[in-house]
């Protein structure tokens, strides 16, 4: 999509200010929904996978320190490898910021036992603010674009796409579980209509795939989606998940092994639409877990499925 240069330039000159004043937050998810919205599709196709795999011959999946990270990194790690895990992502200050924001958020709501109660709140107090059906809300929609900032994510990304990035509002969750068995096998492809080139952001802000439940992911790439008939139309509904049992895993795992990732507070597990992954199996030995997930795309591929994009 080309973006409208002065609604940009004034997302980001009144981004960099509400680091500040902290005043903004509603606000600047009305500039970026707007921003795209007064835009218009260029088009462009999903970029190859990197002829040089710098995770060649790896079979489990691959990590790097988020000092690491750049956009070839990204890239093999998702087009080659299914997936990457980038340690130490945020840091402990940005963990301290999001971390005071979801105690805020629980002693504000009664709900705060039940996430799916806590979610639909969330998106009516949105709504009634003139806002998308966030699941997030507007002050942890601008700290975590702050943390992506901080460590040069929104950067990477868009080097990755060749386009600066949008997320989904719908799909961008700050939250605490505290019980609950999460998603099975799937590919979020199903639900976003198809293939679209996108980057997931799993971020840990408490310790999770040992002690509480994370991410189980197949270390390999899927360049189709598995489990849904020829012809059949997207998305699904979250049913699908049940066409994917064990045995299907099984044979298409291959010689790969499930990977379940530890990952600690800042710790990042970086993926795409394809991924196939489910919620880790993982006993619940902590009282709860504290992590974020964002989705992010090419405008010019943002899924056709009632998602509304903001401007990264």
């Amino acid at each position: 999509m080309k973006l409208l240069p002065d609604r940009v330039e004034q997302l980001d000159r009144l981004f960099a200010q509400n680091r500040y004043t902290r005043t903004l937050d509603d606000l600047l998810v009305k500039l970026r929904r707007d921003a795209v919205r007064d835009s218009a599709a260029i088009g462009q196709a999903v970029p190859p996978a990197p002829a040089l795999d710098l995770f060649a011959n790896e079979t489990k999946l691959p990590e790097i320190d988020a000092s690491q990270l750049t956009p070839a990194h990204l890239a093999c790690g998702l087009r080659w490898h299914g997936a990457l895990v980038v340690r130490g992502l945020a840091s402990q200050a940005h963990l301290q910021t999001l971390t005071a924001l979801l105690n805020d958020k629980i002693a504000r709501t009664s709900a705060a036992v039940d996430r799916a109660a806590a979610d639909r709140q969330q998106i009516i107090d949105s709504i009634r603010k003139g806002l998308p059906k966030m699941r997030c809300t507007p002050s942890g929609c601008a700290r975590l674009f702050e943390v992506y900032e901080d460590v040069g994510v929104d950067t990477v990304v868009a080097e990755y796409f060749q386009e600066r990035p949008v997320v989904a509002a719908e799909r961008m969750r700050l939250g605490r579980q505290v019980h609950g068995e999460g998603l099975g096998w799937h590919q979020d492809g199903v639900f976003y209509g198809g293939v679209s080139g996108s980057v997931g952001i799993w971020l840990a802000i408490t310790s999770a795939g040992k002690d509480a439940p994370a991410l189980s992911v197949l270390p390999r790439r899927f360049d189709e989606l598995i489990g849904v008939a020829p012809g059949e139309r997207l998305p699904l509904s979250l049913d699908y998940t049940e066409r994917l049992t064990r045995q299907v895993i099984s044979e298409i795992a291959g010689d790969h092994s499930i990977a379940s990732p530890n990952l600690m507070p800042g710790d990042a597990l970086l993926l795409d639409e394809m991924t196939m992954h489910r919620t880790s199996e993982a006993p619940w030995r902590q009282p709860y877990k504290d992590a974020a997930l964002t989705w992010c795309f090419a405008p010019s591929r943002f899924p056709s499925t009632g998602l509304t994009p903001l401007l990264f």
